[in-house]
């Protein structure tokens, strides 16, 4: 599956975290598409990153520090259970879980260990990723992963070239990417 990245950093959203009593000094989403959709509206070869798609096995072990072992069972079946995605959708959200997850960035650790006061702010590891639990006809396109903290941001910027705009989607290619993809079937096609 291929995924691309878009800086969303505004005064508003900037603000809107730092609401939520968040400290952040950039907002980077990542989201998944075809890739002749992303070369077509970004006009320029926008960076895509390879993720795996693949279904949960029992061989898929995800270890959260303090809040212990997510089995890949557990997680297809939660994914299958509940929430309203598709296949698509479901392929999208263990995408994203596993690009989160891996070694170089760790950002779905990060974010699983954020308390809000005595509470977890995400209660799952699929919790992170926005529309997961939507009903929406756009859901698939839609699903992203934001990564907003300081640490998680300078991961991510040695993986990617997050400071240069030939590199990554601006907020209106992502846009204009959701509606080609929500309109040519990307609930059904294999991207």
């Amino acid at each position: 599956m291929k995924l691309y990245l878009s800086d969303w950093t505004t005064p508003i959203t900037i603000a809107s975290l730092r609401q939520k009593g968040v400290e952040a000094d950039r907002i980077i989403k990542v989201y998944a598409a075809h890739e002749e959709t992303v070369r077509r509206i970004a006009g320029r070869k926008v960076q895509l990153l390879e993720a795996n798609e693949g279904d949960f096995s029992h061989r898929d072990c995800f270890v959260y520090k303090d809040r212990g072992t997510y089995d890949g069972r557990d997680l297809q079946h939660f994914l299958s259970k509940h929430t309203s995605l598709d296949y698509r959708g479901r392929a999208t959200a263990r995408a994203l879980l596993r690009f989160g997850y891996q070694d170089r960035l760790k950002i779905s650790q990060f974010a699983m260990g954020v308390r809000n006061g005595d509470e977890w702010q995400f209660p799952h590891p699929f919790s992170f990723i926005h529309f997961a639990s939507h009903q929406t006809s756009d859901a698939n396109a839609r699903l992203h992963l934001d990564i907003f903290s300081p640490g998680s941001i300078k991961k991510l910027a040695a993986v990617v070239d997050i400071d240069n705009p030939s590199k990554i989607a601006t907020e209106r290619d992502v846009r204009q990417i959701i509606q080609a993809e929500s309109g040519n079937g990307f609930g059904k096609e294999r991207i």
